[in-house]
């Protein structure tokens, strides 16, 4: 019998692939995600709410009639600030347990939009199937780390979720092979 990393490592690009083995190892399963997911307190009045939310506020404007969320999460990868433009992704969302207060790490939750680009700290996209969940496959997501300028920590990672169908240009799947990076940070 087949190991299912082995099969979806052929499959899947390597800094996918590479996260679904971390996930594996964690003992995660692709159904489990909602048994696993940890919703608790947050600080509402944190230095990352507070510099971020008038941008996000702005964004969220500039984005208006797209079918779109942004999610902001802490350096816990616990979701800390939501913004959606229709009623229909965000109830899709709240199904899912992406909620205010909801954790996403990958430990937790396996290859998703913020706990993969926490535990890689590099941005990054996963699309549909490649989040290890299937109950997120139905969605397209990119997230970004937030590192401290001058220690380099995360401090959060923002995150923009669409559904595949809808994705803007910009959301289009990058082909399998090798990953691309850069060395402007």
């Amino acid at each position: 019998m087949t190991d299912s990393s082995e099969v979806h490592d052929k499959l899947l690009r390597p800094e996918i692939a590479a996260s679904w083995k971390r996930s594996e190892l964690a003992g995660l399963t692709h159904e489990m995600v909602l048994e696993r997911l940890q919703i608790g307190d947050f600080e509402s009045s944190s230095r990352l709410l507070t510099a971020a939310v008038p941008v996000l506020d702005g964004v969220a404007r500039d984005l208006t009639g797209l079918t779109y969320s942004l999610l902001l999460a802490d350096a816990d990868c616990r979701i800390v600030g939501r913004w959606c433009d229709r009623p229909t992704i965000d109830s899709t969302l709240q199904r899912a347990g992406a909620v205010t207060g909801s954790r996403w790490k990958e430990s937790d939750v396996g290859t998703n939009g913020l706990g993969t680009p926490a535990e890689v700290r590099s941005g990054m996209w996963v699309h549909g199937a490649e989040h290890f969940a299937a109950v997120l496959s139905g969605f397209t997501c990119y997230g970004l780390p937030i590192l401290h300028p001058l220690t380099r920590r995360v401090e959060g990672v923002l995150n923009i979720t669409v559904h595949p169908d809808d994705a803007h240009p910009c959301f289009r799947r990058p082909s399998p092979g090798p990953s691309m990076t850069s060395n402007s940070d």
